[in-house]
């Protein structure tokens, strides 16, 4: 596992990823207009809470941004090296010290948490880019009550203690993540193919929440279950479980067949 996760740090798409989170965390910074004002101020000339002003409560640019781009946030960096290993014969001789099984399982764990940790990087950067300019003060339930309303994900979490909500909200953020760079990695895996091992996992989420879009049932979105005030459905669960799954009978195919 240690050599997977050193190849990872030191490639060009990690380094590329990691930048662009960095620049999503801090494009608020310039998006709301907050820099070179202090304290900041709302639409009511009312002191606002770093936690109202938060990428994750607040539907504008960063966020927006944030969520067109999660899948290649979670995939490029270190979805597609199964099937570069593959086409390299890197496999191969990785194979001849250890077997295909631990391989294939220290490399989809490692696949799991890099995603998961990459894309809660943008999230971690926000809040402390926020931290400069905007005082850690108590929410004030009138001016931020349309930011999560009473039917969507804890409002009354966010409301109570706001830095316990976004944490839970984080860790929801390194489950989708982690599933999406598992699935790429599965995917390239199977179809021996770097640019499929992307590309499915982007069209999955595109494709199934335009579907749920058209079927006016938002609330199923698995962006906006994982990344928006959405709460947690059925469709999240199932999501989850089944790329576990998809995981576990990839890693029991390939030992059984010998694909190298």
């Amino acid at each position: 596992m240690r050599a997977i996760l050193y190849r990872v740090l030191r490639r060009r798409q990690f380094i590329y990823m990691l930048a662009f989170m960095v620049v999503i965390g801090l494009s608020c910074l310039f998006t709301y207009g907050i820099i070179g004002q202090y304290p900041w101020k709302g639409g009511y000339d009312e002191p606002t809470s770093l936690y109202s002003l938060h990428m994750l409560v607040i539907p504008a640019v960063t966020l927006i941004t944030f969520k067109f781009s999660f899948s290649l946030l979670a995939t490029i960096p270190i979805g597609d090296i199964l099937a570069e290993d593959r086409q390299s014969g890197y496999m191969k001789s990785m194979v001849s010290h250890i077997t295909l099984k631990k391989y294939l399982i220290n490399h989809f764990l490692l696949a799991f948490l890099i995603g998961g940790c990459l894309v809660v990087i943008p999230v971690l950067v926000n809040f402390i880019s926020l931290l400069f300019f905007i005082p850690v003060t108590p929410l004030h339930r009138f001016y931020s009550m349309f930011l999560v309303p009473s039917d969507e994900f804890m409002p009354h979490l966010y409301y109570d203690h706001p830095g316990i909500y976004l944490l839970v909200r984080s860790a929801f953020l390194f489950l989708y993540g982690g599933c999406l760079s598992l699935f790429a990695s599965i995917c390239a895996y199977l179809t021996h193919n770097r640019y499929l091992a992307i590309l499915i996992p982007m069209f999955f989420v595109l494709v199934s929440d335009m579907l749920i879009s058209v079927l006016r049932a938002a609330k199923y979105s698995l962006s906006d279950q994982f990344i928006g005030t959405e709460r947690f459905q059925l469709t999240g669960v199932l999501f989850v479980v089944t790329i576990l799954l998809f995981a576990v009978m990839t890693v029991i195919y390939g030992v059984k067949k010998n694909e190298i």
